[in-house]
């Protein structure tokens, strides 16, 4: 989903899509792993 959301931004923007969607993706795991970190540092647990 979030590599469609690139590549429609990209299209929509007049943007290389590729460029656009790997920017998308590396930003949502970077985002993710963000989460992540800071949910361990505080000690809480995702869906159990």
């Amino acid at each position: 989903m979030t590599a469609a959301t690139g590549a429609i931004g990209a299209r929509l923007g007049g943007s290389r899509a590729l460029i656009a969607t790997l920017r998308v993706v590396a930003g949502g795991a970077l985002a993710l792993i963000a989460t992540f970190l800071v949910g361990t540092l505080l000690g809480t647990a995702g869906v159990v």
